[in-house]
């Protein structure tokens, strides 16, 4: 059978208060991802690292984040080994972050104003889903499409009495 072991993984700093993390996503048995963002009590700053494991060894790449923000990691998900992308929330808006060619990158992501993307589901390297609220106290459910490079964004009434943290589970693998 297999068992569940406890890995320590590398982080810059001491970790202070933790902003948030993406769940890890594991396109292969022996490759692994995620992104974490918390502040570092040694240097003051806001520290959002993303980490990957291969071959059961971890390593980490420090993520810039935008000027003057602090970088909220929300969501991740890697179609395959060294392909990611993940949403995440920044003090002034949105940003994507990127695995692609051997680099990680963040970059602003124009979605619709007071989004909060919980998860993502990505198919491929250019088509992925990423589900949400505005506002996150309660606004219509947000449903950004990334077809062919590009993003859309669509709002969905919620039925009364429904709320938009019903549909922000995992979405599972998208087929866009």
């Amino acid at each position: 059978g297999t068992t569940w072991t406890t890995e320590p993984v590398p982080v810059v700093g001491q970790v202070g208060s933790f902003y948030g993390a993406s769940p890890p996503s594991c396109p292969e048995p022996t490759w692994c991802a995620f992104v974490v963002s918390y502040h570092d009590n040694v240097s003051g700053a806001a520290v959002a690292l993303a980490e990957t494991r291969v071959n059961g060894v971890w390593s980490y790449v420090q993520l810039p984040a935008p000027p003057a923000s602090t970088l909220i990691t929300t969501t991740l998900d890697c179609s395959t080994a060294g392909t990611c992308r993940g949403i995440a929330m920044t003090g002034s808006g949105l940003s994507e972050i990127t695995l692609a060619a051997g680099g990680w990158s963040v970059g602003p992501l124009a979605g619709l104003p007071g989004a909060w993307l919980q998860s993502v589901s990505c198919a491929n390297a250019t088509d992925c889903v990423a589900v949400g609220e505005q506002q996150h106290n309660g606004g219509p459910a947000v449903i950004e499409t990334r077809q062919n490079g590009r993003w859309s964004t669509t709002t969905l009434p919620l039925p009364a009495g429904a709320t938009a943290e019903e549909l922000t589970g995992e979405i599972g693998r998208a087929h866009v």
